[in-house]
């Protein structure tokens, strides 16, 4: 991504998104939303690509950045279902 033009970077994050939605959990407004976190991501790469110049420190930083969203995801995610499960009991 260090070269492409801005319509390639775009594509790129549409793509993240639709192969998120190719998972049955997902709608089609959640694919587009994860396009928009996935540029995000592409971002983050870029903005540590250009300080440091390397490919490992950028996808580092980009996968933590990824991890660290999905933990914040998944930890709403157990706090509305445990919601829902003391809403039943």
């Amino acid at each position: 991504s260090e070269r492409w033009n801005w319509r390639e970077r775009v594509r790129a994050s549409v793509c993240f998104g639709l192969l998120h939605i190719a998972n049955i959990w997902y709608s089609f407004a959640a694919g587009i939303a994860l396009s928009v976190t996935g540029f995000g991501f592409l971002l983050v790469y870029l903005w540590y690509y250009r300080k440091y110049r390397s490919q490992i420190i950028a996808t580092a930083a980009a996968a933590t950045v990824h991890a660290l969203y999905n933990a914040i995801a998944l930890s709403l995610i157990a706090v509305v279902l445990a919601i829902d499960i003391a809403k039943l009991l």
